[in-house]
């Protein structure tokens, strides 16, 4: 059904969204476990420099989104137990000079995966509750919590700085 405002959408959705994400946290569907893995695989050196770009947007994009996803990345048999270093040089193009393109997206992808500042928060809470704005509920809620931790880091704009040594002394 259409309206002025668009297409609207099925009522009950994002609660079954909620519910999705909540059964994730508890048990890992083998098939999500593999699409991480497979999505995964396309972030190495051995796919195009645009491939591996795109993917890690795609992995960017997927662990903001739905929080809990970082850790079932991060437990993926080609990244399980390793750095942000270590993943940094193996999905580092050997032998050529790195895009500014290709240094953002990558240095964004790495602190998706390894910030845990915000999504620590994100991924303690219940989904439902992530954005209750109660006035009535005790302490900070989720969003005050967030924007705090991001007004107390500098974390994010510092990975964003393309001019870091970690990456350019790499190229």
């Amino acid at each position: 059904m259409t309206s002025k405002q668009g297409p609207s959408r099925p009522k009950g959705r994002p609660l079954v969204r909620q519910i999705k994400l909540e059964e994730i946290r508890i048990v890992v569907p083998s098939d999500l476990r593999e699409n991480c893995a497979s999505l995964t695989g396309y972030a190495f050196p051995s796919e195009s420099a645009q491939t591996q770009v795109t993917t890690f947007i795609a992995i960017t994009a997927l662990i903001t989104h739905y929080p809990g996803l970082r850790k079932i990345f991060l437990a993926t048999s080609k990244l399980q137990g390793l750095s942000s270093m270590e993943i940094s040089c193996i999905w580092m193009r050997k032998n050529t000079v790195e895009t500014q393109d290709f240094a953002f997206a990558l240095k964004l992808v790495l602190h998706a995966l390894f910030e845990t500042d915000l999504s620590g928060i994100l991924e303690e809470v219940p989904i439902q509750t992530c954005f209750d704005t109660d006035p009535a509920s005790p302490g900070l809620n989720v969003t005050e919590r967030l924007l705090v931790a991001i007004e107390s880091s500098l974390e994010l704009s510092n990975a964003l700085n393309l001019n870091t040594p970690d990456i350019d002394s790499k190229s």
